[in-house]
């Protein structure tokens, strides 16, 4: 695994051919140094060049092996192993690290901090991350995480009074100018997507409409090839270092802020779960209001911060039920930055499943087949509900093959009502667990033009799915995208659609059992069987390879994994965990990677044939799963008769191209505007 700890060994990624003479000389004072040394313990993310690609990347810095260690000293699995997530983020001198200070339980151990007279450039660099307690009456600990300012000097005081950053980085402007990009491109959705609570400092005034296009800019940011988020963030603004004279107090101040800005912030709400407002006031001032008297800075911001925590808590209480342990945290994390540094999209949705999966023994085949789908499902980008369905019955394929397998095991002999009960059971878990997938077919109809000027789709996984979001970015869909230049994400209001049915038919069921069945005929003539339908299984997936060996991992070929030790230590637990999660998704043992190198794809026997012919050939037929095709594309319900005019776009009901016309004024597919509307026949 890389960490920032490895940029010290190869520092030569970073360096620059010419460094500007006029920037930052190497920091020498004692203090900060040291400062900076007891920061980089704290250093979860950390931004990083690569030499020969020439881009930047995101990296786990000591921190995360710090956080690792905590997240499995414990030796129970309770409440106290789950984290609740908050994230700082904001403009240069904003004041993040002094607030994330006061949110600790001990400040003592928070960000490191220079007095404002010496601030010379941002102080915090990368992503910090302290662990601390809100309140000693919750289980729950807090993660709160200090991110790097952006807008401000990409060479911040803690970074750069790290001596190989001073001495092997190339101070130039170039490298300045990327930084600072890189900063603004990948903190907000890193902030977005594994923070349950996001609170934006800045000291521009909640009134200023700057301050509300900053809350856009950073919104339009974060969600930028983001999919299927299941649970909103909470955002909380907060106008630091403000007036004595101002209004106080979260109720007042947050209704103040909708009040100014209601016409704006209708987009703004559908984002996050709730939104608050807080001003903090300068600590070290006293000042005379009139009609009030003398009022002093620091009570009154202890009073703010007793209310800040206090909404933190309540937030605590709120999701508790959906938090997840500080080690299945840290692998999604790894995760994100993995997808985030390369350019792909993030399926919150996807990776909260994998990391929450079930590995007891009683579900290998059913876990194993899982692996099959999430391969394959993620193979597009963007996961239509063909693509889904077709995925899904491939899964199916794969898991009646397992099924067999263990059916096999068993030492009694089965007759086919049992076989049948046990494949209805397991057929019905299994459907059950892949439809949180489902993908939302309602289509998008509001302004603004697709990056790929197709008509566009929510797609949203049905498990993932509080409201409508658009499955690709959306270009000029306000004054404020188009200000920013950039395509974003959209969401909207409606109820999950699909034509998908959510229950089982007998036809599927009936399918399974008979597959599961074939398969265990197979078996039993010919133990070969096994290693070829394996194959088969990832040929059809398009695996070109033979999977790597672990000897501690399931083997998904034979269904076999290493015995467990009876009295399994806590952090053995979280490692098998950690391999499953970080490793390739196909792991198979010694044994049946020796048969897989033996056997060839054009292996024949008459006894295994015909059954893995059918895993091979069976090819998604989406006519046996796809309700009737002449529904209308936007309701679902009637009957689509009526194509629009002039560009001659079809698929529409009588009242859907009526409000089309009437309302939208425009084709949801070519953004053209609707003169009228033509019934027509046979579309």
């Amino acid at each position: 695994m890389a960490t920032s700890g490895m940029i010290a060994d190869s520092v030569d990624q970073e360096e620059e051919a010419t460094t500007d003479k006029n920037l930052k000389t190497p920091i020498t004072d004692k203090k900060v140094i040291e400062a900076a040394a007891i920061e980089q313990i704290n250093e979860l993310v950390a931004l990083d060049k690569n030499k020969d690609t020439k881009k930047w990347s995101l990296l786990l810095g000591q921190g995360f092996n710090n956080q690792w260690q905590s997240a499995t000293e414990s030796n129970n699995i309770s409440d106290e192993n789950n984290v609740f997530v908050v994230s700082l983020l904001g403009n240069t001198t904003a004041g993040k690290s002094f607030v994330t200070k006061m949110l600790l339980e001990n400040p003592e151990n928070g960000p490191q901090t220079i007095d404002e007279s010496e601030i010379e450039s941002s102080t915090t660099g990368n992503i910090n991350c302290y662990k601390s307690e809100i309140t000693t009456d919750l289980a729950e600990k807090m993660l709160v995480l200090d991110y790097e300012g952006e807008k401000g000097s990409s060479f911040p005081s803690m970074l750069h009074a790290r001596r190989f950053f001073a001495e092997h980085v190339g101070l130039s402007r170039e490298y300045a100018k990327e930084r600072r990009k890189a900063v603004t491109e990948y903190f907000p959705k890193l902030a977005y997507v594994l923070s349950n609570i996001v609170i934006l400092i800045g000291k521009e005034e909640l009134i200023s409409a700057d301050y509300l296009n900053r809350c856009y800019e950073f919104t339009l940011s974060a969600n930028t090839n983001i999919t299927n988020v299941p649970y909103l963030p909470v955002l909380i603004i907060i106008e630091n270092k403000c007036s004595l004279a101002k209004k106080f107090g979260v109720k007042e101040v947050t209704n103040e802020f909708f009040r100014i800005h209601h016409r704006e912030t209708g987009n703004l709400e559908k984002y996050f779960s709730k939104i608050y407002c807080i001003r903090l006031p300068h600590t070290d001032q006293l000042q005379k209001v009139k009609g009030v008297g003398v009022l002093d800075g620091e009570a009154i911001f202890k009073e703010q911060i007793i209310e800040l925590r206090n909404i933190i808590k309540e937030a605590i209480l709120e999701d508790r039920k959906r938090l997840i342990t500080h080690a299945q945290w840290l692998f999604l994390l790894k995760r994100v930055l993995d997808s985030v540094s390369n350019g792909e999209p993030v399926s919150i949705h996807s990776l909260l499943s994998q990391i929450t999966d079930s590995m007891d023994e009683d579900n290998d085949d059913q876990f194993c087949a899982k692996k099959f789908f999430d391969y394959t499902y993620k193979q597009e980008s963007i996961h239509t509900a063909q693509h889904f369905r077709s995925c899904r019955d491939f899964a199916l394929k794969v898991f009646s093959r397992n099924v067999a397998i263990v059916l096999l095991r068993r030492k009694e002999i089965l007759s086919e009502r049992v076989i049948r009960e046990i494949c209805t059971v397991k057929m019905l878990s299994m459907w059950e667990m892949l439809d949180a997938y489902r993908p939302c077919e309602a289509i998008y109809t509001g302004s603004g033009t697709s990056a790929s000027g197709n008509p566009v789709y929510c797609y949203q996984h049905k498990g993932a799915h509080p409201r409508h979001r658009t499955s690709e970015g959306i270009k000029n869909v306000s004054w404020i995208s188009s200000l920013f230049g950039m395509s974003s994400t959209i969401t909207w209001d409606g109820d999950f659609i699909s034509r998908d049915t959510e229950q089982i038919s007998e036809k599927e069921l009936e399918k399974f059992i008979t597959l599961t069945i074939e398969f265990l005929d197979a078996l039993r003539k010919n133990p070969q069987e096994k290693i070829i339908s394996f194959k088969s299984c990832l040929k059809e997936a398009s695996y070109n390879s033979i999977p790597p060996i672990s000897g501690r991992l399931i083997c998904k070929c034979c269904l076999k994994r290493k015995p467990r030790v009876p009295l399994l230590r806590i952090t053995d637990m979280y490692a098998d965990l950690f391999r499953h999660v970080l490793f390739p998704s196909f792991t198979i043992c010694i044994v049946c990677n020796s048969e897989l190198e033996k056997i060839s794809l054009s292996h024949d026997s008459t006894s295994s044939s015909n059954v893995t012919s059918k895993v091979s050939d069976q090819k998604t037929n989406i006519g046996d799963v796809t309700s009737n095709d002449d529904e209308c594309v936007i309701c679902m319900g009637a009957k689509k008769n009526y194509a629009l005019v002039p560009c001659g776009h079809k698929g529409f009901c009588h009242g859907c191209a009526t409000k089309m016309q009437q309302e939208c004024r425009f084709c949801p597919i070519c953004r053209e505007s609707v003169e009228s509307i033509l019934k027509i026949h046979n579309v």
